[in-house]
């Protein structure tokens, strides 16, 4: 069976850009409305009428302009709902309509469009595609947001770099940038930012083979994001997944599995029991159960994994943890 381990992914990170509601003469526009109510939907968990909230701000935007600020913003926050919620087809297709609205307003150069850009390189990179990814410019957007006061939009261009570079397999690298980062966040005094950070620099020594320094970051991001949010954030779900690989990497599956346990509960609340997100954590778990020879219950999470991603018409991507002492066997059969 197969899984991954998830990028850090912000919850509600919103489109940033000056002047956005230029169109609406100050007063609180029915797109305004709904787009909040969607948020709060999205939040508690209720995921269904999040999307039709999303949905019904959509619509009003394009009652404003149908190629305005207005429906780009919208379809930038519908973007990133989507891509928490692990549709990555969906949050693609609304990044794309929104830069190119946004490129057709402010021009294709435009720093302002650097949020965007983030946005769209997070779901190439997650998603593994490698030259959509690079076709971004990301260190060009880097470049530029360096020559700017310590910002939000670097914060976000960085970790996207270091992702960029992990997935060449440039790990020293990425752990470079993403200390960086780190010096960006503590300028700014940016403790959410920090904890992101924290995470993405667990996943780095993960795909690198460092469980144990994997464990040691993941750790720390997870103590302080639930410090800042809660145990029941969807972003707690996602790091304790990872963190329970980690674990199961180094053959420590008594703690791994409390955190699956966790991660799967929150996942199935936050992102819906139908969600890709919760099919990599089910068939992560479902890893970890085959491990403890608990196999019948390891067949049914499979297979709730399996049927999640036929209806999304995805396959699950190739798993990327691999134990220790699985590595030893390799070796000594060579």
């Amino acid at each position: 069976m197969v899984a991954m381990t998830p990028r850090f992914l912000m919850w509600l990170l919103l489109l940033d850009i000056p002047c956005l509601a230029a169109e609406d003469s100050g007063k609180t526009a029915d797109w305004q409305t709904h787009l909040k109510a969607a948020q709060q939907l999205q939040l508690a968990g209720n995921v269904t009428r999040a999307e039709s909230e999303f949905q019904a701000a959509l619509q009003a935007a394009k009652q404003v302009a149908p190629d305005g600020k207005s429906v780009a913003y919208v379809l930038g926050a519908i973007g990133t709902y989507y891509e928490q919620i692990g549709n990555f087809r969906e949050a693609e297709r609304c990044f794309l309509q929104s830069l190119a609205i946004w490129q057709r307003i402010l021009g294709p150069d435009h720093f302002a469009l650097a949020r965007v850009i983030s946005q769209l390189a997070s779901v190439y990179l997650e998603t593994g595609q490698l030259a959509k990814a690079q076709s971004l410019r990301l260190e060009s957007w880097v470049r530029r947001a360096e020559a700017q006061p310590p910002s939000s939009e670097l914060e976000k261009l960085l970790e996207n770099v270091a992702a960029l570079d992990a997935l060449r397999g440039h790990f020293a690298e990425a752990e470079k940038v993403l200390a960086h980062d780190l010096d960006v966040t503590a300028q700014r005094n940016d403790l959410v930012e920090s904890a992101v950070i924290l995470n993405n620099l667990g996943l780095v020594c993960f795909d690198s083979g460092r469980y144990s320094d994997a464990i040691r970051y993941l750790s720390r991001s997870l103590v302080r994001w639930e410090g800042l949010r809660s145990a029941n954030d969807p972003n707690s779900a996602l790091i304790s997944h990872s963190l329970a690989l980690a674990y199961e990497a180094e053959g420590r599956y008594s703690e791994a599995e409390p955190l699956m346990t966790h991660a799967l509960s929150v996942a199935e609340r936050s992102f819906g029991p139908r969600s890709i997100r919760t099919a990599v954590i089910l068939s992560g778990y479902a890893h970890l159960l085959r491990r403890l020879s608990r196999k019948s219950e390891a067949k049914s999470l499979e297979a709730r994994a399996r049927s999640i991603m036929r209806v999304a018409g995805q396959a699950l991507p190739p798993r990327e943890v691999v134990d220790v002492r699985e590595l030893a066997a390799q070796g000594r059969d060579r």
